[in-house]
């Protein structure tokens, strides 16, 4: 079976290749992966908006390490952006103060009901989140960006190997649960490696 380059581009096209009568098992699983690709590029980044955007926080969690969640929703009620695992949002605070905070939490292609960001009580924004960053708080929100972000492009995903340091690993460490099946087509297990250097200890490693 023999396609010219860049033919597989569309769903019209791809779909019905999948559902082909005699397709081979691998054929199947890479139009699958094809077909799992084209989603993401039309889901990932949907709902954007211009410029700033009125959000407040929700709810709060406390974390381990002096790190707190902020859940934030949109005070408009309208749909958010769909984001990609690593992206992070541009918050303003209410002095005018802005920040780059990733997003720690990841709920899938699906519309988001809110954003999660995890900040430590370190820097003057994080040590204001802290204190008066209390629900019902209103900040002002950029969409999600970042190209820093899991890889899903490769039809055959090698292993992954993450570096993190200090607390600043801590957003990966819910990204990194979403299990493989979740986004990878295949039975074998998708390893990836996590090498931590925690500040001011030694560094750590682990594979999941």
């Amino acid at each position: 079976m023999a396609f010219a380059e860049g033919s597989l581009r569309t769903r019209d096209i791809m779909n019905p290749l999948v559902n082909q009568p005699g397709l081979q098992s691998m054929n199947r699983i890479l139009f699958l992966r094809k077909l799992a690709l084209l989603d993401d590029q039309a889901s990932i980044g949907r709902n954007g908006w211009n410029g700033w955007r009125e959000f407040f926080v929700a709810r709060t969690a406390d974390e381990k390490g002096n790190i707190i969640s902020f859940y934030l929703k949109a005070t408009d009620g309208e749909p958010l952006a769909t984001y990609a695992p690593g992206q992070y949002v541009t918050v303003k605070l209410p002095n005018e103060t802005i920040r780059c905070w990733s997003i720690s939490e990841w709920t899938g292609l699906d519309t988001p009901p809110y954003y999660r960001v995890s900040t430590k009580k370190s820097t003057a924004s994080s040590k204001w989140m802290h204190s008066i960053g209390i629900t019902s708080t209103r900040l002002s929100l950029g969409k999600p960006t970042g190209t820093f972000r899991l890889d899903w492009a490769p039809l055959f995903p090698p292993r992954q190997i993450h570096f993190s340091s200090s607390w600043r690993g801590y957003p990966w460490t819910r990204l990194l649960c979403i299990r493989p099946s979740e986004r990878f087509l295949f039975s074998k297990p998708h390893w990836r490696s996590v090498l931590h250097g925690p500040k001011g200890d030694n560094a750590s490693a682990s594979s999941r």
